[in-house]
């Protein structure tokens, strides 16, 4: 197979683009090397030449498209909000080209058994997720419900993206949306992230 040559770091780039292609098109369950190959027009040894196999290439791809703008959310100011400092993450979310936020989508809802081999780094990127953003949870919280309430609120985008790509609303009210969910979570009525019922502490008359 005739190519044209290039340099390790823009052969490495080129099968990148290739891969995140065939991602686009075909969804995870299509990434494979021998289709990273084909959309590359190179042979799969040349891959392999670049990556071990197909779960050091979608590391590869995440940390190309992603790692550049890992902010740390850090500790909210006196008196601020999480819906403050879940701001900036879903502007920053929802600016990212549709195709990284399809990309991102894709790997986070991946559970095909087809694929057991991207099981566990699908695992632990979810996790990592959640330990990143974990200081968003109610009262600094990290049990189960409140590393639970951090992957409902980073899933809550996912619909919010559609409406913008398909031009329904703009990024702006998406943001509004997810911040009004965020509220409503941390509301005077709402106690550990249960809502309660109004009527549970008012004096009980007797006859």
């Amino acid at each position: 197979m005739t190519r044209p040559y290039l340099r390790s770091g823009d052969r490495r780039r080129q099968l990148l683009a290739a891969a995140m292609a065939v991602i686009d098109s075909r969804g995870l369950a299509g990434l494979t090397i021998a289709n990273v190959a084909a959309e590359a027009s190179v042979t799969r040894q040349l891959v392999y030449r670049h990556f071990d196999d197909v779960n050091a290439l979608l590391l590869a791809l995440l940390a190309d498209r992603f790692d550049a703008d890992r902010a740390d959310p850090g500790q909210a100011r006196a008196g601020e909000r999480p819906a403050g400092l879940a701001r900036s993450l879903a502007l920053r979310a929802i600016s990212r080209p549709a195709a990284d936020r399809r990309l991102l989508r894709s790997v986070l809802a991946a559970s095909d058994e087809r694929r057991p081999e991207l099981t566990r780094l699908i695992a632990a990127l979810r996790a990592g997720i959640i330990d990143h953003w974990i200081k968003l949870a109610p009262d600094g919280k990290t049990d189960a419900a409140a590393r639970a309430w951090i992957w409902a609120v980073f899933n809550a985008q996912f619909g919010l993206w559609d409406l913008v790509d398909a031009g329904e609303i703009d990024p702006e009210q998406a943001v509004g949306i997810l911040i009004g969910l965020i509220r409503e979570h941390f509301s005077p009525e709402r106690r550990d992230g249960v809502a309660q019922d109004p009527q549970a502490d008012a004096p009980r008359q007797t006859d």
